[in-house]
């Protein structure tokens, strides 16, 4: 074999398919990786807004139902009425001490509304047996939770006289709850 079959096999042996010694990216790879990037990021954006913006709704709706069984619980089990009141995208107790801590509140872009409740602000009273006391033009009372721009609505329902605490979606006039 002569010296210059030896070179061009030992090339390929450590250079499998031609590749040569030079390595890294050129500036056409590197901008064609770019745009890939830029375009799926163009794509994926106002999808994972939207699932951001539902998860926070969904988020709102779950404090307001908690805040409201804690109140009811403390009713319960302090042997006292206690009164939850809704207003400006919180709940509050009365008397002092009906509610455990103060419950954190949907993020600021989150409305909280209420509907059928025949008084403003909304207000729900549950007795020392958790039963609920609730001024409404129709039963159960609902609580809205939506995001301005945002299709997507959540709801937190409440008994009247049982003072059960369920939540759902809203959809047109209705509350289906989750089961």
């Amino acid at each position: 074999m002569n010296m210059l079959a030896i070179k061009i096999s030992t090339i390929t042996a450590f250079y499998p398919l031609g590749f040569s010694k030079q390595q890294g990216w050129t500036l056409i790879e590197l901008a064609a990786v770019a745009t890939i990037t830029g375009i799926l990021a163009a794509l994926a954006t106002p999808s994972m807004m939207a699932t951001v913006k539902k998860n926070q709704i969904a988020e709102g709706a779950s404090q307001i139902k908690g805040a409201l069984q804690d109140v009811q619980q403390q009713a319960m089990r302090q042997g006292k009425t206690c009164t939850a009141t809704i207003a400006n995208n919180t709940v509050t107790a009365s008397p002092v001490g009906c509610i455990s801590e103060n419950p954190q509140m949907p993020a600021s872009d989150i409305t909280v509304t209420t509907a059928n409740f025949a008084n403003t602000p909304a207000t729900i009273a549950f007795s020392f047996k958790g039963n609920s006391v609730i001024s409404t033009t129709a039963d159960p009372a609902t609580i809205i939770v939506q995001a301005s721009g945002n299709g997507s609505k959540k709801c937190v329902i409440i008994s009247t006289g049982l003072g059960i605490v369920r939540s759902g979606d809203y959809s047109g006039t209705t509350c289906t709850p989750s089961l």
